[in-house]
């Protein structure tokens, strides 16, 4: 990200971190009470000016601390005038500032409270630590409702307006529930109703996939530290909240989608039954027409085949004990069984996947992957073979990167240009493009290395054009090959433009001979220009003075 964009984003951060500290601040009575709608954001043991921040925004508020009094001459009462308060920013005011812009009002367009939200929303994945994302969160999320909510007080909103501020508000009061704020819960159930009950078919239908959520929450929250028979009943609940939407929407990647979020809640409260709801719902949206949900739903009916291979102990006892025999040999059976199934797809080769960038052993892992791209070439799905091998590809190519020290031979020249580095990045680029494990996507994915050492030294630059126009006659298809070629000439002219000499026409107009040499040592102007274009006729004049 450029220093222009992040820069002020780096002080709205610091900004609204202090102010979650000065709206904390209390006096020293109000520190040492114990409050349930709170949290510490500075504690030490035994510090009586613990500083805290009221998770619940619409909670109460104790009195500031008056300032101290300076006495006059003479002395002045006033007892119906109340002390000064030092009331600290909003942080719609602090945003504002930043953006240089009003502070946004019911009156504002749409397109400004829409940047205010958006921007809002920014700033806590910018935290630099958990605490503080929490108190981003705490502070933001009020605000961002009301900016919802005077979006939608707006007339004649836009069907993409509207689902933008809905799914908004819905996120902010999550966040503000799962602080500890109760009225939030209550605040979801009144928007996903009045979602539901919108003349809007996609603004309905998103509001009772948003209202399930919700309930499905709540469900598991209320059912979290009872006995089994209330999570049984709690999970029971859920599915039956979830049948109606099993038919009349297997083309609907969103509702997919958050099927699949509600199934993976309920695997976390109870594996078994998790997993059986989730086999429900895949088997569901099978045969779905959209390829990447049926692709999914299929993923996740092989897990029970995933499990029954035991990859996933195997594999940790192996990564926990390499050195061990007997756990490598366990490994590859697990290994060998799974990719035995005849239903084999995405969901084992993500496990596989995961597998392999966890080996250190590079040996081992080349050895998985051989396997693995054996097990998932000339499946009936062309689009998953051709998928699964792209990815082993790159993986594949990353293996020889670091096995060879690639980036940090590069980094090396780019940061000492010497006659060592040289050599070293010309002889290790050259054992790469010999590897016998060479492959397209790497080669194609050097282009941005050699962009960035192009200007340490254009010899090397030429050198390592010619070692990778000379691979790709093996690896790549023509495309990729004209790719290949014309990024590096493009690369290599680039380099090689300083000190050289510009030619164009030597006639002028009359059809004279004219001597470019005269100019030798002066600034020139060159102006493109033509007849029939009548601005640059116009700006002649202007150049000729």
């Amino acid at each position: 990200m450029y220093i222009t964009n992040w820069f002020p984003r780096l002080l709205l951060i610091l900004s609204l971190a202090s102010l979650s500290l000065i709206a904390g601040c209390g006096s020293e009575e109000e520190a040492g009470q114990d409050s349930d709608d709170s949290f510490v954001v500075v504690s030490q043991d035994n510090d009586p000016n613990q500083i805290t921040v009221p998770v619940n925004s619409d909670g109460e508020t104790g009195e500031s601390t008056p300032p101290m009094q300076v006495p006059s001459n003479p002395p002045v009462t006033a007892p119906n005038i109340p002390a000064p308060v030092n009331t600290p920013p909003s942080v719609i005011s602090l945003l504002a500032n930043r953006l240089g812009e009003p502070v946004p009002t019911a009156e504002s367009s749409v397109e400004t409270l829409q940047k205010f939200i958006t921007v809002l929303n920014e700033q806590p994945q910018l935290a630099q630590s958990q605490e503080q994302y929490r108190q981003l969160l705490q502070i933001i999320s009020p605000e961002v409702i009301k900016l919802c909510d005077m979006l939608l007080t707006k007339d004649n909103l836009s069907q993409t307006e509207r689902l933008f501020t809905f799914n908004a508000k819905y996120t902010a009061l999550t966040q503000s529930f799962q602080l500890g704020d109760k009225k939030a819960l209550a605040m979801l159930g009144q928007m996903t109703a009045t979602m539901a009950a919108d003349d809007d078919e996609l603004v309905s239908k998103n509001g009772r996939l948003l209202a399930l959520q919700t309930a499905t929450q709540k469900r598991l929250m209320d059912a979290q530290g009872t006995g089994p028979g209330q999570i049984t009943t709690a999970i029971s609940a859920i599915g039956k909240d979830v049948e109606p939407w099993l038919k009349g929407y297997t083309e609907d990647q969103e509702v997919f989608a958050v099927l699949q979020g509600i199934g993976l809640s309920v695997l976390q409260s109870d594996p078994a039954k998790g997993s059986s709801l989730l086999q429900s719902i895949a088997q569901a949206f099978q045969n779905s027409e959209d390829q990447s949900i049926a692709l999914e739903a299929k993923a996740t009916m092989e897990q029970p085949a995933i499990d029954n291979s035991a990859i996933y102990p195997a594999a940790s006892n192996y990564v926990n004990t390499p050195n061990s025999d007997e756990n490598k040999t366990a490994l590859f059976v697990a290994i060998d069984k799974v990719l035995s199934n005849p239903e084999r797809g995405l969901g084992t080769f993500r496990a596989l996947l995961d597998i392999i960038q966890r080996i250190e052993d590079t040996e081992v892992a080349l050895e998985v992957i051989d396997k693995t791209s054996a097990a998932f070439t000339g499946l009936e799905n062309a689009e998953l073979t051709s998928e699964t091998k792209q990815q082993l590809d790159n993986l594949l190519g990353r293996i020889i990167a670091e096995q060879l020290g690639i980036f940090d031979k590069f980094r090396a020249l780019l940061t000492s240009p010497t006659d060592e580095t040289k050599a070293a990045v010309l002889a290790v680029y050259r054992e790469m493009v010999e590897h016998p494990r060479m492959n397209a996507t790497l080669l194609l994915s050097m282009l941005p290395l050699v962009e960035q050492i192009a200007d340490a030294d254009k010899e090397v630059t030429a050198q390592i054009q010619e070692l990778s126009i000379r691979a790709a006659d093996k690896l790549l298809d023509d495309e990729q090959k004209n790719f290949l070629t014309e990024s590096l000439t493009k690369i290599v002219n680039r380099v090689n433009l300083p000190g050289l000499t510009l030619a164009l026409p030597t006639r002028t107009l009359q059809g004279e001979q004219f001597d470019w040499g005269s100019l030798r040592g002066n600034y020139v102007v060159v102006d493109f220009w033509a007849t029939w274009c009548r601005p640059c006729l116009a700006a002649i004049p202007e150049i000729e003075s």
